[in-house]
């Protein structure tokens, strides 16, 4: 079992794993229980459905590490044509863990991982927008939204696509 990060949070020590969710903050899981995460809350797993050991249902599976959940995001990408989100992530109780993923009875997402490519997407459309003041943050981001990128990104107000 790899070493797993830990995170202090007031006076407690947690584990750390990384989950990947949808768009919308949903659990990846093609089943009909669908759980919908909050960031910087707490969500428990129903306490008469965890499950100790390796079985997939029974708690809430996260990567162990941030390769191992930018491998599924790729797989997510590639295999179902699906862009999820990163999360960094406090832990509960350990259920089960293996080489790439962890088991928890117990989740609460901290911050979102954005890879440097992203980031500077970000920081290129937060500079347009302050550099023209007629235009907000909100037309920007429209902007994206109607991105003609095939891979989602953002649009360079310099670069032709």
């Amino acid at each position: 079992m790899k070493n797993i990060e830990k995170i202090t949070l007031g006076t407690e020590v947690y584990p750390i794993g990384y989950k990947v969710v949808t768009q919308d903050l949903e659990s990846l899981n093609n089943d009909s229980y669908t759980i919908t995460y909050p960031i910087n809350s707490w969500y428990a797993f129903p306490k008469d459905q965890i499950t100790m050991g390796s079985r997939e249902d029974g708690g809430i599976w996260s990567s162990i590490s941030l390769a191992s959940a930018k491998n599924l995001e790729r797989m997510m990408l590639e295999k179902h044509s699906k862009r999820v989100r990163i999360f960094k992530a406090a832990l509960g109780e350990i259920l089960y863990s293996d080489e790439d993923r962890i088991k928890t009875d117990r989740i609460k997402l901290l911050e979102e991982v954005f890879d440097e490519k992203v980031l500077e997407d970000i920081h290129l459309i937060l500079e347009e927008a302050l550099k023209k003041h007629n235009d907000s943050l909100e037309e920007a981001l429209k902007r994206h939204k109607d991105s003609p990128r095939k891979d989602g990104g953002f649009v360079h107000p310099n670069k032709k696509y």
